[in-house]
């Protein structure tokens, strides 16, 4: 049920844009990102997606008292959870923890306590 929810809201979120870009304005985007050097763009990809791990460490560190886990099993929630708050706004927060510990087969609570100290430091 909840999947097809989610491909429902998926969809409709895909048709608005789809509306919305055919209106776009492609001529005034070329203008305006012409001067946009190609190596700077990637070198900002690249630290963007190297601070998604960075984090996915930090949380690890947190977590090393309830479970040991390998970073690279958190950094997907770290990006699916900031893509979260980037859509939702601060209730996308709880995206991460409850990934987590889905994920790990831990509580939402103790993840949740995790992203409340996460958020202190």
């Amino acid at each position: 049920m909840a999947t097809v929810i989610v491909v429902a809201v998926l969809a409709g979120l895909a048709y608005l844009q789809f509306r919305t870009w055919r209106n776009f304005q492609w001529q005034v985007f070329w203008d305006q990102t012409s001067d946009a050097r190609p190596l700077k763009l990637v070198i900002g990809v690249l630290l963007i997606y190297i601070t998604y791990y960075l984090r996915a460490m930090r949380w690890r560190v947190l977590l090393r008292p309830v479970k040991d886990v390998k970073t690279s099993r958190l950094v997907s929630a770290m990006i699916i959870g900031f893509t979260g708050v980037a859509i939702l706004g601060r209730p996308g927060d709880l995206i991460r923890p409850y990934l987590i510990a889905k994920k790990e087969s831990l509580t939402f609570s103790s993840q949740f306590a995790v992203l409340t100290v996460r958020a202190d430091i």
